[in-house]
């Protein structure tokens, strides 16, 4: 007992200790059994007890051998107990002198010490694994060639783990904070959780920034731009050089803490928040920028900012060609000159070609010389289609399509066939009752004509022109038939100013398409060989109240289930005038900034719009804009 009462305390085992009391108490039950009345003897009494208490004690002792008990819980317990003052030095302190405090009189002081000491350091433990995990946690850096240089930029890859990291000590912190044991470390749990938010917070600033940054550095690497934008180029150059300092530094060093709170002074999320906003500045002198082209231009508007950039970035006018199906209704490509100093003609999507009446030089910038464009496709089909209208009747009819091309042939052939209807109604009106009937005979033969040739081995082309011609010419005849059977006599009946009826009209010497009070002029937008849609009495009412709301400047929206054809009606009636319908589909992702853009080159193109789905519900809403 000696022994152990004047060793050291912070060598004390334990379990030694446990051991050794079990013995004493054994013997001290042998010898009591060895000597008779040994309980009323004095000395064998005050052994016993001793062994008693010294057993009793050893709980607490092996509570307090806990490695988590430290000097400042034993100067607790000292003022708790009110046993002793002063410091206290576990290197010095023996176990007789803990045996002198009689903790065993405490006991319910000491246990609460303990178990605080316990859960301290199980708290301890983890904020250390914390500060471990963020010592070790690193920056996945990539190399990544620039674009117009031989030099490499660094970027970094997704940070989705760190993220989660960042998640899972976030809740480890606050279980922390709220932890009634937290005192000891409670200035190092409110600093770490400090540097997790900062972490964070840089974290999603950075990749921000590293999403701008990657954007507008494939643009301002063109020279192109850099000639067009000198002042943005230059501010862009120096956020440029501030971020790759940043990023070489992040390349050298790549420890998450490092860079996101110690590194520069603990100024990385700043420095971060100042080249993110630099970089909005760049991107909106950049927008505005690409608005003044597409103000000059205002079919830019239906295309993509990286796709207008990529044009912008170019020298050479062939740069258009790639978006012209965007820009044009039906235009996939520019018949260019010799030597490209020159635009001769349109080609379409479905390889349909004609030539300009004047070439177009593709000189100065590119908004400009598309403009030029736009005029002259505009000039060349009307020029094309009045030659062409005046030739039909001079001709064969079916040697008369072949020579033309596809929408000039369609619409040639609907002011022909509204002519011949009117012209039948004045004859009937001059006394020749069956100029009806013969009209029927006519179309049903023209009909037949068509039926034959598109039996026979002709182009691609021809095909898809003629078969086209069939669909318009069996709705013709069906009216023409309808006529002959409900004894339609008369111009001004209800049954033809319903139809859509084509026009040359002389005083303006262009076409006018008219339906009931409506009077709608031809916009010879190049529509190739693209098609058009059975039509079907259903389609007749639905492009009747379609053009009678145009009239009064309205909008219509067709409704009905999915997979009607509310969008393709509306889309063939803009065919049929020749007039660019941009469908847009209303999705999540249609917010008001992209309805804005919409609508912005809806309203300078003069072109309808037809919105998908708008309200989330089977409804087309036509737009339309009056020139």
């Amino acid at each position: 007992m000696k022994d152990f009462a004047l060793g050291s305390w912070n060598k004390l085992d334990a379990a030694q200790l446990i051991t050794a009391a079990s013995k004493f108490e054994s013997l001290v039950k042998k010898l009591g059994n060895k000597l008779p009345g040994a309980d009323g003897m004095f000395p064998y009494t005050k052994l016993r007890e001793q062994v008693t208490g010294f057993k009793e004690s050893l709980p607490l002792i092996e509570m307090l051998k806990n490695p988590a008990i430290h000097e400042r819980h034993w100067k607790r317990i000292m003022e708790e107990t009110g046993k002793a003052s002063g410091e206290i030095n576990l290197k010095t302190m023996t176990l007789g002198k803990v045996f002198e405090l009689e903790l065993q009189h405490f006991e319910d002081k000491v246990t609460e010490i303990c178990v605080e000491a316990g859960e301290e350091a199980r708290n301890e433990e983890n904020l250390q694994q914390i500060e471990h995990t963020w010592k070790i946690t690193n920056f996945n850096i990539v190399a990544v060639p620039l674009k117009g240089s031989d030099q490499k930029g660094y970027v970094l890859k997704s940070p989705d783990e760190i993220r989660q990291t960042l998640e899972d000590n976030i809740l480890v912190l606050q279980s922390l904070s709220a932890n009634k044991y937290v005192r000891s470390i409670k200035a190092r749990v409110t600093q770490w959780e400090r540097d997790v938010n900062i972490i964070s917070d840089v974290i999603d600033i950075w990749m921000i920034t590293q999403t701008k940054w990657k954007y507008l550095e494939s643009i301002f690497a063109s020279d192109d731009i850099k000639m067009q934008l000198p002042e943005e180029a230059k501010k862009f150059g120096r956020t440029d050089t501030a971020y790759k300092k940043i990023m070489e530094s992040v390349n050298h060093s790549s420890n998450v803490l490092h860079n996101a709170v110690k590194a520069d002074g603990g100024s990385r999320l700043a420095d971060l928040k100042n080249i993110s906003l630099d970089l909005d500045k760049c991107q909106k002198s950049l927008s505005n920028y690409l608005e003044t082209k597409q103000m000059a231009f205002p079919r830019f508007y239906f295309i993509s900012n990286d796709d207008l950039l990529q044009i912008l970035g170019s020298s050479s006018p062939q740069a258009i060609q790639p978006y012209l199906l965007s820009l044009f209704d039906n235009c996939k490509k520019l018949v260019f000159g010799k030597g490209e100093k020159q635009i001769v003609g349109m080609v379409s999507d479905e390889g349909e070609e004609y030539a300009f009446e004047a070439p177009v030089k593709p000189d100065g910038s590119v908004e400009d010389w598309m403009n030029k464009i736009d005029d002259e496709m505009k000039s060349s089909l009307n020029l094309i289609t009045k030659k062409a209208v005046f030739n039909y009747a001079k001709s064969d009819r079916v040697e008369w399509i072949k020579g033309e091309i596809g929408m000039v042939a369609v619409v040639g052939t609907q002011i022909w066939w509204t002519f011949a209807v009117e012209d039948v109604f004045r004859l009937v009106a001059a006394g020749e009752n069956k100029a009806m009937k013969n009209e029927l005979a006519k179309e049903t033969k023209q009909l037949n004509d068509l039926i034959a040739l598109v039996r026979e081995k002709i182009s691609n082309n021809l095909r898809k022109c003629v078969n086209t011609l069939i669909i318009l010419d069996v709705h013709a005849r069906d009216i023409v038939d309808k006529f002959v059977r409900d004894s339609i006599l008369v111009a001004n009946d209800f049954a033809w100013e319903s139809q859509l009826r084509f026009c040359w009209d002389l005083k303006k010497n262009d076409i006018i398409i008219k339906q009931c009070t409506g009077n709608f002029d031809y916009c010879y937008e190049y529509q190739g060989l693209n098609g058009r849609l059975c039509i079907t009495p259903l389609t007749d009412r639905c492009i009747m109240t379609l053009t009678t709301a145009l009239t009064f400047k309205l909008g219509g929206a067709p409704a009905g289930p999915a997979g009607t054809g509310k969008t393709e009606t509306v889309k063939d009636l803009a065919k049929g005038l020749a007039l660019r319908c941009v469908v847009t589909n209303c999705g999540e992702t249609l917010d008001y900034v992209a309805m804005g853009v919409i609508f912005s080159g809806l309203i300078q193109t003069g072109f309808w719009g037809c919105f998908d789905e708008f309200n989330r519900i089977n409804v087309e809403v036509l737009s339309v804009v009056s020139a």
